[in-house]
């Protein structure tokens, strides 16, 4: 029997504790030499871990990739990409400030990253992507994007649109821009492509997988961060001042496992064609 097809992504980033709410008064400030101590070693853990099972499995997929890693940690990225994987770009630093005139400049500033891994992929931190983005991503030669929830892929303004996948409880069809994870989505869909279900769900989330393949005959996009494989788990200080995060403590390592051997991984590039 042929294997169900599953668009799994993996947002390569520094493990975050929640701004103001967990152990760091402020991530985002700190210098990447800050961050990668930090970070504890999660990346090249995480990573190296990712890359045994997809290659036990014999199994490709997307890494989106937060720029300002490459001048530590171009050794990994290289290995991906040796390793037949796609690299798209998760913006610079991650920082979170989206008007165009920050956006056009992060771009700006990924262009030679862009161009080493010949990426044609983009994924907005946070997935909060609007209409007002598409025109810069397709003047910087992106092809497509996956910074939204929905159901299917489409396009707009020029650019290929790969939403993350939600299963809808009454409407079939929602292809809206924006759509980033808000109560509004969570009254109307269950997001179950995105990491926080994910790592809520870990094996029982096949349920929900089947389900979208079976209404839309189509593989689902799913995403995890790098830092749910090898969780060193959150501690109890910042999940009780951010009980949100409860999720993301939960270690998605044999979750991993189950989709390498339960389905058809695919990188977007090859969905796409």
């Amino acid at each position: 029997m042929e294997q169900k097809e599953i668009i799994l992504t993996v947002d390569l980033e520094f493990y975050y504790p929640g701004n103001n709410k967990g152990e760091v008064k402020d991530f985002d400030s700190l210098t990447i030499e800050e961050k990668i101590k930090y970070d504890n070693g999660r990346i090249e853990k995480s990573i190296s871990t990712i890359l045994k099972f997809l290659h036990k499995h014999n199994q490709k997929i997307t890494f989106f990739v937060v720029a300002e890693l490459d001048k530590f940690y171009s050794k990994i990225l290289k290995e991906i990409i040796a390793n037949g994987h796609e690299i798209a770009l998760h913006s610079f630093d991650h920082k979170e400030n989206w008007d165009i005139s920050h956006f056009e400049k992060d771009l700006e500033k990924c262009s030679s990253f862009q161009k080493k891994y010949d990426i044609v992929g983009y994924r907005m931190p946070r997935i909060k992507i609007t209409k007002n983005h598409y025109p810069l991503l397709k003047k910087f030669k992106y092809i497509y994007d996956s910074s939204i929830y929905g159901t299917r892929p489409f396009s707009c303004n020029g650019i290929k649109v790969i939403p993350v996948s939600i299963l809808p409880y009454f409407k079939k069809n929602i292809q809206d821009v924006p759509s980033p994870l808000s109560k509004k989505l969570l009254t109307k869909t269950i997001p179950f492509g995105g990491g926080m279900f994910a790592g809520l769900l870990q094996k029982k989330g096949k349920f929900l997988i089947d389900r979208y393949i079976s209404v839309y005959k189509k593989p689902p996009c799913i995403f995890l961060h790098s830092w749910q494989i090898n969780n060193s788990r959150y501690p109890l200080k910042s999940l009780i001042k951010n009980p949100s995060f409860f999720s993301y403590s939960l270690d998605c390592k044999n979750m991993l496992e189950f989709f390498c051997e339960r389905y058809k991984l695919t990188r977007i590039k090859d969905y796409l064609k």
